[in-house]
């Protein structure tokens, strides 16, 4: 079971994981919290009162933990130096798998972990509920966070029977990112936003360094995009946000069924897999490509542009 200190930082970031399901937790031994800690969110962690304890947080290896490493040490100042972290970077290509296998254990060394909400079904439930801290008000501040906040279909998959076992702390969508310094080097204009490039205009940028490419004017480069395949959830995103652009939707409109048969949506779904099947512009190994992978062919300069 989560401890207090735990569910108290459980809350800012994802849900605390346990084998078990039991819904009652006595609240922890403490004075009354007053002054500025009252006002906090985790009240009982901010008094001081918790006692020493390290919290173990595993996250898939990236930016998000560098994030989490470097803030970290906020919560431990604001809990006058009683809770800290270690972390546990999992590989990006084992993100999912990874931290089932941790939470399937029945051992896990994972007090916190990071997972998509779309497998909220797999991982649900073995995390801890949260209902039994979040109605103790020494360890959780509802008027300063509200859950009113989120939208209710969010909280719905981060739910089960026993409530509420975790809460969302990020979103984010598939953007192209692009090299800057290659794109002027070889000519290619890019849009400032609010501005954008229509799918003739992507295509029509990707012939260009192609042709680059093949002049040998691109040493290093070997690809003009690189895409998220089967290991990243953004490939699929990104072939939804295509259909969107040419006003399909794979989703009918009672949410129950699915047409991918729409000429909107076959004309979105095109443009976007043809990047690689009719322009042949990605790597071979796309349909594999995890989250570091593009990022570090983006880095290396082997490919100008990735859409993540």
């Amino acid at each position: 079971m989560t401890t207090g200190a735990a569910a108290a930082v459980t809350l800012l970031v994802t849900a605390g994981c346990s084998s078990s399901s039991s819904t009652t937790v006595a609240a922890p031994t403490s004075s009354a919290i007053t002054g500025a800690a009252a006002s906090s969110v985790t009240p009982w962690a901010a008094s001081g009162q918790a006692p020493d304890t390290t919290l173990t947080i595993c996250l898939f290896a990236g930016p998000e933990l560098d994030s989490l490493r470097k803030l970290s040490p906020q919560f431990t100042t604001l809990s006058q130096g009683k809770i800290k972290f270690s972390f546990v970077p999992i590989p990006t290509s084992q993100s999912n798998q990874g931290t089932l296998t941790q939470l399937r254990s029945g051992s896990s060394s994972c007090d916190l972990v990071d997972q998509s909400s779309t497998n909220a079904g797999l991982i649900n439930q073995y995390l801890e509920p949260l209902d039994p801290y979040m109605k103790q008000p020494s360890l959780f501040n509802a008027a300063v966070y509200d859950l009113k906040d989120f939208p209710a279909g969010l909280l719905a998959l981060s739910s089960t029977a026993d409530g509420l076992v975790s809460l969302p702390y990020g979103s984010d969508t598939p953007l192209l990112m692009y090299r800057k310094d290659l794109m002027q080097k070889w000519g290619v204009e890019v849009p400032a936003p609010p501005v954008a490039w229509s799918w003739d205009q992507l295509y029509a940028a990707v012939k260009t360094i192609q042709a680059k490419i093949k002049a040998g004017q691109a040493y290093g480069t070997q690809y003009p995009i690189a895409i998220g395949g089967a290991s990243s959830v953004s490939g699929a995103i990104f072939a939804l946000q295509a259909m969107w652009s040419a006003g399909g939707d794979p989703l009918k409109a009672d949410g129950t069924s699915t047409d991918f048969k729409s000429p909107a949506v076959i004309d979105g779904l095109q443009r976007s897999v043809g990047l690689s099947t009719t322009l042949h512009a990605t790597s071979p190994g796309t349909a594999s490509y995890d989250y570091a992978e593009l990022q570090t062919a983006l880095q290396q300069g082997r490919t100008p542009m990735a859409i993540e």
